[in-house]
């Protein structure tokens, strides 16, 4: 079997929806004829784990040391590590401009240095490398120059994420993705607008870029069991929420529709789920919506899973802006066949779900069109018109398919 250096900063037991993704590659590489030895970092002060994980994972795992500020905090906790989310969130602009191109540079020598030792004792064939955080492909980057293996990176997200602190730190980090594209043997992107972008980078060979979006594991839909609230309509999302992906509109909607006697109050249950703040929390107060909004804190994914399977419809939404993102949640959300209210930005997610027929897609901040959306899955609901999703809408979301694309990929790289 061939063997695949992964190098993953966000990696089981790490929770959250970054890590899925990877997660599942590395569970299915073996299928066709790949071995994942993964290269990670120790553990860190973070949002949340999730130890459950751990009984999935079969592979070859390394950790290492870094001087990178969460692994700082869980080394040496500061004060305010009860707030973690809250303190992370008030010193981003200082790390966006205290570090580059991420504040996880301070694990690059400590990668580097293990990857090379796995490359040595490990006989491995090929270097796939996953970001954010970008960090990870400097890594890969010096790993393949010094090694002269393949090097395949991932983009989950365009580079940058946020927008550059100053023009000089445009311009080294425009450098630094130039110098990882051009030495990458082949590039994975979720979407074909990071694509775009990072073409405007490279400008040439084009040929080198696979698309592979994000999916489910069909396992983890197969042995839930439904326990529905039967007679009442139950909207869930899950994730935390940002300034720019807020439920504010969501929940407007509602409580116009409760206001107009279009639902019931009784009928409804909205489902929360992930990390929640003081704002979100004020939001269903101010709009007496405390008997309807179910605020739930960050649940192992397998309890998440069940969640989805309970749901009538699932939420997601982004920010005007976001377009360009593919949020990794929408691939479990069609993993559990259930139809999608899409509250976001016309862009990849939008085409996604219009594509594959999976939902309805409104403006985020347009609050009589969420308004209609809502009835109309409602009086679907009422009438109990509201169906699973077609299979052959959504296998080839699979994460077997989708690895299966990736491991082909590989394949082109040492034939």
């Amino acid at each position: 079997m061939k063997k695949v250096l992964v190098i993953a900063y966000y990696f089981p037991p790490l929770g959250m929806s970054g890590v899925r993704r990877v997660f599942n590659f590395c569970k299915f590489l073996p299928k066709f004829g790949w071995e994942p030895i993964v290269l990670t970092v120790k553990d860190i002060e973070y949002f949340a784990y999730d130890y459950e994980l751990m009984n999935e994972v079969k592979c070859k795992i390394f950790k290492t040391s870094s001087l990178d500020p969460l692994r700082l905090a869980k080394i040496f906790p500061f004060k305010n590590s009860k707030n973690f989310a809250k303190t992370r969130t008030r010193f981003k602009k200082i790390s966006n401009f205290l570090f580059i191109p991420d504040n996880k540079i301070g694990w690059l020598p400590y990668a580097v240095a293990q990857g090379l030792k796995i490359i040595k004792t490990e006989n491995i064939n090929l270097i796939f490398s996953t970001a954010p955080p970008y960090t990870s492909l400097l890594a890969g980057y010096f790993i393949k120059k010094i090694t002269k293996l393949p090097l395949i990176t991932e983009f989950r997200d365009p580079w940058p994420f946020s927008t550059y602190s100053s023009l000089l730190h445009q311009m080294v980090n425009e450098q630094l993705k130039k110098k990882v594209l051009t030495e990458s043997n082949a590039v994975i992107t979720v979407n074909k607008y990071i694509e775009s972008e990072l073409l405007k980078t490279l400008k040439t060979n084009v040929r080198k870029f696979t698309i592979i979006p994000h999916g489910y594991n069909p396992e983890d839909f197969k042995i839930k069991t439904y326990n529905k609230h039967s007679s009442v309509f139950t909207i869930t999302y899950t994730g935390s929420f940002t300034k720019e992906r807020t439920p504010v509109y969501l929940l407007k909607a509602i409580a116009e529709l409760i206001s107009e006697e279009k639902i019931k109050k009784s009928d409804l249950r909205i489902e929360l789920i992930g990390l929640h703040t003081e704002r979100e929390r004020n939001i269903i107060e101010k709009l007496s919506l405390e008997k309807t909004v179910y605020l739930h804190p960050y649940l192992s994914h397998q309890n998440c899973i069940q969640h989805l399977i309970n749901a009538d419809i699932l939420w997601i939404t982004t920010g005007e802006k976001e377009g360009i993102f593919l949020p990794s949640k929408i691939g479990e959300y069609l993993g559990a066949r259930k139809p999608i209210l899409a509250t976001v930005a016309e862009g990849s997610c939008a085409e996604l779900i219009r594509n594959t027929g999976t939902g309805i897609v409104v403006p985020p901040k347009n609050i009589p069109a969420i308004k209609e959306a809502i009835y109309e899955f409602y009086l679907k609901f009422k009438n109990k018109e509201l169906i699973p999703l077609l299979l052959s809408k959504i296998e080839k979301f699979s994460y077997i398919n989708l690895t299966k694309e990736l491991a082909q990929v590989f394949n082109k790289q040492i034939s």
